[in-house]
C-alpha cells in the first residue's frame, strides 16, 4: 500500500512540475504584454506564488518520492541513470536560470578538486613512493597553501550556488562510505563463519563425503579460507566433486599481465587446488578461458560440460540495532542489488553457475 501511495504522489508531483515548466514560456510572453503598473505587479505576484509555493515543492516531492520508490523496489538501470541526469539538469536550470549564475559552483568545484588532488599527492608520496614525512610535507605544503587560498576565496560564495558541488560531493562520499562499511560488515561475518582450507581438506581426507564426477570451481577473495559456497555445498548437498579448484582473482598495479604470470597454482592435496589469476587494471577477466575450460592442452584442459562454477551470494537483512543505521542499510542493499553481475564480469556462462549463501544482518 505504501508503494501505491508513493506512486500516486510521484505522478501527481511530476504532473504539477511539468505543467510549471510548460507555463514558463507563457509567462515570459505575458511579461511582454503586461507593460507596467498594476498588471505587471499582479503577474509578478502570481509567478512568485506559483513557483515558490506550488511548482518548486512539487519538484522536490517528485524527486523525493521517485528516490523512495527506487529504494523500496530496488530497481535501477540505464533508464534510471538517464532520468536522474534529466532531473538534475532541470533542477539546476530552475535554480540558476542562467549559465553565468553558475560561476560560484564552477569555482568551488575547480578549486576543491585542486585541494583534493594535492592531498592525494601527499598520500602517494608517503605510501607509494615511501618518502619521509618531512620531505613529503616540504614538497606538498607550498601547493596546498596556494590551493587553499583559491578555495577560501570561492568558499564565501557558497550561498550563491557553491553549495551544489559540495552537496554532490557529500552525497557521493556518503555512498562510498556506506558501501565500504557495508562490505566490511559482510566480510567480517564471512570471516567468522569460515575455516582454514587446509583444516577442511585434512578433515575431508579422514572422513571423505560422497564423490561426484566433474570439476567444481569455487570463486573466493581469500583462497586460504574455505569458500562459503564450498561449505554450503558440503552441508546441504553432502557431496564433493572429483576435482575442486579454489580460485581467487587479483588485480595488479600494472595495466596488462603477460600470459606467463597470469596463473599461479598450488595443489593442497588430492582434492583441492588453489589457483590465483592475475589481471592488469586495464584487462577484462576471462576466468573460464584462463582456467583452461575447453582447452586443448592436457595439463590445463577442463571439460566444459563437466565444470561447474560456485559463487557465494549472501542475502542482506536490515536491522536497526545491528551494524549500520536502518536508512544506511537500505542504501547499501540498493547498491548491492544493482552492482555488476560477477558472472557477466568474469565471463562465466550463466548456465554453469550455482550461487550459494546465507542471510547476513547489516
Amino acid at each position: 500500500m505504501t508503494v501505491v501511495w508513493l506512486k500516486l504522489l510521484h505522478v501527481s508531483a511530476l504532473a504539477v512540475w511539468g505543467a510549471g515548466l510548460l507555463l514558463m514560456p507563457l509567462l515570459f510572453g505575458q511579461r511582454q504584454a503586461a507593460g507596467s503598473g498594476g498588471p505587471l505587479h499582479r503577474l509578478h505576484a502570481f509567478t512568485r506564488f506559483a513557483y515558490i509555493t506550488v511548482i518548486s515543492p512539487a519538484a522536490f516531492l517528485a524527486i523525493g518520492s521517485g528516490t523512495a520508490l527506487i529504494l523500496l523496489r530496488g530497481i535501477a538501470g540505464p533508464w534510471f541513470a538517464l532520468k536522474l541526469l534529466l532531473v538534475g539538469v532541470l533542477v539546476l536550470i530552475i535554480q540558476f536560470k542562467t549559465s553565468s549564475a553558475m560561476a560560484a559552483a564552477y569555482g568551488i568545484a575547480v578549486t576543491g578538486t585542486m585541494v583534493v588532488t594535492t592531498l592525494l599527492g601527499y598520500l602517494v608520496a608517503r605510501h607509494v613512493w615511501h618518502w619521509k614525512r618531512t620531505w613529503a610535507l616540504a614538497a606538498i605544503l607550498p601547493f596546498l597553501c596556494l590551493d587553499l587560498v583559491f578555495f577560501g576565496a570561492n568558499i564565501l560564495r557558497v550561498i550563491e550556488g557553491g553549495w551544489v558541488p559540495l552537496v554532490i560531493a557529500a552525497a557521493i562520499g556518503l555512498l562510498i562510505y556506506t558501501w565500504v562499511r557495508g562490505k566490511g560488515i559482510v566480510r567480517a561475518f564471512e570471516a567468522r563463519q569460515s575455516i582454514p582450507l587446509a583444516d577442511l581438506a585434512a578433515a575431508l581426507a579422514k572422513r571423505p563425503p560422497e564423490r561426484v564426477p566433474g570439476t567444481a570451481v569455487f570463486l573466493t577473495a581469500n583462497p586460504r579460507s574455505a569458500p562459503g559456497a564450498l561449505l554450503h555445498n558440503l552441508k546441504h548437498n553432502k557431496v564433493l566433486h572429483e576435482r575442486n579448484l579454489v580460485v581467487s582473482i587479483r588485480t595488479t598495479d600494472r595495466p596488462v599481465v603477460d600470459a606467463e604470470h597470469r596463473r599461479t597454482s598450488e595443489r593442497l592435496d588430492d582434492n583441492f587446488e588453489i589457483v590465483v589469476l592475475n589481471y592488469g587494471f586495464m584487462e577484462s577477466p576471462d576466468v573460464p578461458a584462463d582456467l583452461g575450460v575447453g582447452g586443448k592442452t592436457e595439463m590445463r584442459s577442463l571439460d566444459a560440460m563437466k565444470t561447474s562454477f560456485f559463487i557465494g551470494r549472501n542475502t542482506l537483512n536490515p536491522e536497526a540495532d545491528v551494524g549500520m543505521p536502518l536508512w544506511q542499510d537500505r542504501i547499501f542493499m540498493f547498491m548491492q542489488r544493482n552492482a555488476a553481475d560477477p558472472t557477466e564480469f568474469l565471463k562465466i556462462p550463466p548456465g554453469k553457475v550455482l550461487e550459494l549463501g546465507e542471510q547476513v544482518t547489516v
